[in-house]
């Protein structure tokens, strides 16, 4: 829990989904205490459109849209892939309880009812920007420590580990598709000579050009 309390949640990039132009005014003016970046669209089709422009840490859905469902908006969010890890929270009156429900249900992450308490949105966003960016420096630590043990920090390339992991996957893949597969094996010549008349820091060089040649 520690780690997680110490992320930032200021300047966060953030789309608002509402045709209120006072209530958007509001929200964006109360999230300026935090420098947030708030894009302001009146329709799920602007919205798509800045999503596929831009990334955002944070989602605010309208309930109470005159022409459009914000649960059915709420309910793309979630089954699009770009979209799925991003937090939302739905401003919603007193009466769409159920819709607020139901909302959660779908996997929208929190709610804020009318009218709107500025302190109170100001908690509730700041506490899924908190998360959101944890889990990304987890997601990226993750996919690092990966990279890490699977390939060689000199050159780039795979290391001997992926070899030993996808070697014998491609073998039986081979045999089960009756199509051949190849293996060229290859050596740098006199390569110990110049790494000793050089230097070791050549002898990188020379690794890394390799490399990039291959």
């Amino acid at each position: 829990a520690a780690p997680m309390m110490q992320q930032p949640t200021d300047h966060a990039n953030i789309l608002l989904l509402e045709d209120m132009d006072f209530e958007s005014k509001r929200i964006q003016d109360t999230l300026s205490k935090d420098q947030d970046t708030v894009t302001i669209v009146s329709s799920g089709l602007d919205a798509l459109t800045e999503l596929n422009q831009k990334e955002f840490d944070l989602i605010l859905v309208s309930l109470n849209l005159a022409k459009e469902d914000g649960i059915r908006f709420s309910s793309h969010l979630r089954s699009n892939e770009k979209t799925r890890a991003t937090p939302i929270i739905m401003l919603a009156e007193e009466q769409d309880m159920a819709r607020v429900a139901h909302g959660l249900e779908i996997g929208a992450h929190d709610y804020v009812m009318r009218p709107i308490d500025r302190n109170e949105l100001l908690a509730r966003v700041r506490s899924q920007i908190r998360h959101k960016r944890f889990q990304d420096k987890l997601r990226s630590n993750y996919e690092m420590s990966i990279s890490m043990a699977l390939t060689d920090p000199l050159t780039g390339l795979y290391n001997r580990r992926y070899l030993e992991a996808h070697l014998q996957k491609t073998l039986v893949s081979a045999r089960e598709n009756r199509k051949p597969v190849g293996f060229l094996y290859m050596d740098i010549d006199f390569f110990k000579t110049y790494n000793d008349s050089h230097g070791h820091q050549a002898g990188d060089e020379c690794l890394r050009q390799v490399a990039q040649l291959i």
